[in-house]
């Protein structure tokens, strides 16, 4: 007879695999239908792109002008080779060399071509094998690092920023209006109640007391003292204008500084990915003409070296 506590245990163990292997397999079902959702959308996405719209994407990455040099120079070297071959016991034998010429002119500019197309691709993509690959991957931290100086030492270095900051002072100060703004507060309601109340204290006061005596009280002075309160105001605004200096209240050594912190932080966000790609849609379009020049100048290398060869 086995031990009924054993007989529990041994049970409550088995149920407690069957219970595992269930959420295992919950979890493996779960992480399935995950994918085949995502793969669904994505097909979903990719589908509802117009057909125009995708031939317009495959024209764009796979048919500029370093795809169209290549293609070029690589049909005048298959049509180059034939040539040769069919003409190579045909007499007279001046075709001969010419089409070795065209021959040449596509093998060297193809070579040409491929090299530079290579160089460029090697500058955006890691390729396995090639040292040297992927430089913008590599390099992208002191990448992200150079854009924030540039930006730092061009656009916000302190005596320039002072210097634009002097030159503005005056237009900024046309734009704040401080006439209208200075004779509106004095002729507020605020400024009102402080002078009552500056009068008030005065009349509490022994000099106060004594113009009592001579029969002035608040409501007497106040309508005197308020059109010479009233008529401060360009007097007031032409002093503050002359005297206000930009500096006293923008150091650009606070803006920079702030810049410089907010750069940081962005820049923090661009991954590897996201500055390779900055800089692939900057300058890689115009990088095709790169490829170009390697066609031609390896096709003038090809007539060159051909040529030479004839006259041997």
């Amino acid at each position: 007879m086995e031990d009924p506590a054993a007989v529990r245990s041994n049970a409550k163990g088995l149920l407690l695999d069957a219970n595992n292997d269930d959420e295992i397999h919950m979890e493996s079902t779960e992480m399935i239908l995950i994918e085949t959702t995502n793969e669904s959308n994505t097909d979903r996405t990719q589908s509802k792109i117009p057909f125009r719209q995708r031939v317009e994407g495959l024209y764009k990455n796979y048919c500029g002008v370093a795809e169209w040099g290549n293609f070029i120079t690589l049909v005048i070297m298959i049509l180059g080779i034939i040539l040769v071959e069919i003409f190579k016991h045909i007499h007279p034998k001046v075709y001969y060399q010419i089409f070795r010429i065209i021959r040449a002119i596509g093998v060297f500019g193809l070579s040409g071509g491929i090299t530079n197309w290579l160089a460029v691709k090697m500058l955006f993509d890691k390729i396995p094998g090639l040292i040297g690959s992927g430089v913008i991957r590599n390099q992208f931290i002191e990448i992200r690092n150079c854009v924030k100086m540039v930006v730092l030492d061009t656009f916000f270095e302190p005596s320039s920023m002072m210097e634009y900051l002097n030159g503005k002072q005056d237009d900024w100060l046309q734009q704040l209006d401080i006439d209208s703004k200075i004779d509106g507060v004095l002729k507020s309601q605020a400024a009102d109640e402080i002078v009552d109340k500056q009068l008030s204290l005065m009349m509490s006061r022994p000099e106060g007391m004594m113009l009592s005596f001579m029969g002035m009280s608040v409501n007497v002075l106040k309508p005197t003292i308020l059109p010479f309160i009233h008529g401060l105001g360009p007097t007031v605004s032409s002093v503050l204008s002359k005297n206000i200096q930009t500096s006293e209240f923008i150091n650009p050594e606070n803006i920079r500084k702030q810049v410089d912190e907010l750069l940081s932080v962005k820049l923090e966000e661009m991954t590897a990915t996201r500055v390779k790609a900055l800089v692939e849609h900057m300058i890689r379009k115009h990088l095709g003409w790169l490829v170009v020049w390697g066609n031609v100048f390896g096709a003038l290398i090809g007539i060159i070296c051909e040529v030479s060869s004839v006259f041997k």
